[in-house]
């Protein structure tokens, strides 16, 4: 599902680790906060547009191919970032967006989130009723 947008704030997750190793201050971890994020289960992945991969100061890492509505492209892959809508974030991995487009937040990193796009098109919690259920214990230790 396409077209809902949400704001997000996307983190360096290299500069979160120094900072969290007294390497770096916490103010000088580069992020940035967009509030049209476009929530995409097309996509598998997080998709960031140029600008921001070089706001993020984000480096190449490899080309991989990936699944995208039934096809497979070859994307430029960057350092993970930390993703952040609401109270729930995630590492993800990055990979560079088509030109023109917003923040695209695909399958794997929605799902790392917790979050999931219900039947009204809302962005909410998954819930708890879709996971399997656990499985029966069975006691072979009882006595007779």
């Amino acid at each position: 599902m396409s077209g809902v947008c949400v704001t997000a704030r996307i983190e360096n997750l290299r500069d979160l680790q120094k900072a969290g190793q007294g390497n770096l201050a916490r103010g000088e971890v580069r992020s940035i906060e967009v509030t049209d994020a476009t929530i995409d289960t097309s996509h598998a992945m997080l998709l960031l547009p140029e600008q921001v991969i070089k706001r993020l100061g984000l480096h190449a890492v490899m080309l991989a191919r990936m699944p995208h509505g039934g096809n497979e492209e070859e994307r430029e892959m960057f350092e993970s970032v930390r993703v952040t809508i609401g109270s729930h974030n995630v590492a993800a991995a990055a990979a560079l967006g088509d030109a023109g487009q917003p923040v695209t937040i695909g399958r794997a990193p929605l799902d790392g989130l917790g979050l999931e796009i219900n039947d009204a098109g809302q962005l909410v919690e998954k819930s708890d009723e879709r996971a399997d259920p656990p499985e029966p214990r069975s006691d072979t230790s009882r006595k007779k």
